[in-house]
């Protein structure tokens, strides 16, 4: 507090008796102005230890008092526009109101509709109030400030920006912003824009979606910086069209997907983590996922659900990522019998491409079935570090032909190629009948003639085999495999090793359907 022991002695004293009418007071914090009025529109101020009331013409609001570093008094006031909730009583600063900008309050609901012709317009949102909302309604860009605002709408969104263009929303400095809707809600999320949205800023904002989603964005949502934390979403913490993370700490627990995006997911930078608990549920869910640098922890404690999910491809090019996967396995009916379907920490519609980074995948015990990585299309890895861990054991079931058929967990599985060239990858599979890496399609290891540094392989199985029919000679069981392709294996360089510690027989470490080459140089 820079300045606050100095303006102790105005306690209950008019504005009156220490500046003029045309005096301007500014409230800081750090580097930001988050209040500013013309001293003949203040009454009075009141500095307590925890909060700081202000008295405008208008009624009382109140800020903290911590977030204050200083009180100044300039001559000027910047052309900026400050909405303050105090219950249902708003108080509303202007300048704009003869050049475009409408701002009507009814009972703490605020809408704001500017045709004013410059991009970038700032709006000050503080205060609080438990009845209370913000439209916003503009041609141009805007720049939304929050500080110290907590706005709870029990009928719709705390904040709608319903604008043409984009909205930049700053979170100041050492400031707690929280916005929720209620169960009654008739909208889709406690924060919502129309446009591109960037969130930015060093505060703090907090979202509670009881209705649906905390945030909703028919565009873009970026995330720069910030801390923000969606503690509450009945459905998806964040469902927009196009995502983009460089930075910000993030965390999310919703009851639906963490984050679902109808196009490209991508991750540049910043924190994020995803609790996820609900059934058949996704914690990053998109067309395209693309994790280029940050840390991320994703964890999956429903059945069926995939803690990465995407309908084209997966590329990670860097950052930490880790997940768990500890929901199980669910026999849907189909045909004759069922389909099982897995909770899987990364699975996509069609490729895996990994190039570098950090990715540790742990499949419980209670993920039976589990898949670490579960592909359509191909697996491609060139570099980077990847430990995948499954735990869960295999079971028998009925397929959809009415035959007796059993799941199994699996490190990687792909219904195509399998290609390992670079990189450090680890597979573990403890569960009966576990495999490490499996491909329906080709599983190429290490490159022709490239140094055996470039790959270390490591594949182990731990579980025994079980018996999924017949008995005697006619037994079937399904069987542990370490490194296992229904086509041609070909080992052309690498360090390898693999280890099938079966108790009983039936371990196998390399497999091919077809024809298995293994090159010496």
């Amino acid at each position: 507090m820079k300045n606050i022991s100095l303006l102790l002695a105005l306690i209950i004293i008019t504005l009156g008796n220490i500046a003029t009418a045309q005096d301007v007071i500014r409230v800081h914090n750090g580097d930001d102005v988050i209040y500013q009025q013309t001293v003949e529109q203040i009454d009075s101020l009141k500095l307590l230890d925890s909060i700081t009331n202000f008295y405008p013409n208008t009624g009382k609001f109140s800020l903290p008092t911590a977030g204050i570093d200083s009180i100044t008094f300039t001559r000027d006031i910047d052309g900026e526009i400050y909405i303050i909730y105090n219950g249902s009583q708003t108080t509303i600063i202007n300048p704009f109101s003869t050049q475009g900008v409408t701002i009507t309050d009814s009972l703490g609901h605020v809408k704001a509709t500017s045709s004013y012709p410059n991009p970038d317009l700032k709006y000050h949102v503080l205060g609080s109030t438990s009845n209370g909302s913000l439209q916003i309604t503009s041609t141009q860009s805007i720049r939304l400030i929050m500080s110290h605002a907590t706005i709870t709408n029990p009928v719709g969104a705390a904040i709608a920006l319903n604008g043409t263009t984009v909205t930049t929303m700053y979170l100041s400095a050492a400031t707690i912003n929280t916005l929720s809707d209620g169960s009654a809600s008739k909208d889709n999320a406690a924060l919502y824009a129309k446009k591109n949205l960037t969130i930015t800023g060093p505060g703090t904002l907090n979202l509670n979606g009881y209705a649906k989603h905390g945030i909703k964005v028919d565009a873009t949502l970026m995330i720069e910086s910030g801390i923000i934390n969606v503690a509450q979403a009945e459905s998806d913490g964040f469902n927009v069209k196009e995502y983009t993370q460089h930075g910000g700490t993030i965390t999310i627990i919703p009851k639906s997907d963490g984050i679902d995006v109808s196009n490209a997911l991508t991750l540049n930078g910043g924190d994020l983590t995803v609790l996820a608990t609900s059934k058949d549920v996704k914690g990053l869910k998109a067309t395209t996922v693309t994790i280029n640098d940050g840390t991320h922890h994703i964890t999956v404690s429903g059945d069926q659900s995939k803690a990465i999910k995407s309908s084209g491809n997966t590329i990670i090019n860097g950052g930490n990522t880790t997940i768990v996967a500890s929901g199980s396995v669910v026999l849907e009916t189909s045909g004759s019998g069922f389909n099982p379907s897995y909770c899987t920490a990364i699975k996509s519609d069609e490729d895996v491409y990994i190039y570098g980074g950090h990715l540790d995948i742990l499949c419980s015990s209670t993920n039976l079935g589990g898949k670490g990585i579960s592909v359509n299309g191909d697996v491609a890895i060139s570099g980077g570090y990847v430990n995948i861990i499954t735990e869960g054991n295999g079971a028998n079931y009925t397929n959809e032909t009415g035959a007796k058929d059993s799941y199994t967990s699996a490190c990687i599985k792909s219904d195509g190629d399998i290609l390992l060239s670079e990189g450090e990858i680890i597979c573990l599979s403890t569960g009966t009948g576990g495999k490490g890496i499996s491909a329906d399609g080709l599983l190429v290891i290490g490159r022709e003639n490239a140094p055996d540094s470039l790959l270390s392989l490591k594949v182990t199985t731990t579980g025994n085999r079980f018996l999924v029919s017949g008995s005697g000679q006619n037994a079937d069981y399904a069987n542990p495999k370490a490194i296992k392709s229904e086509g041609k294996l070909t080992v052309n360089s690498g360090i390898v090793n693999v280890n099938c510690t079966q108790s009983t027989e039936g371990g196998e470490g390399l497999e091919s359907k077809s024809t298995l080459y293994i090159v010496v140089p």
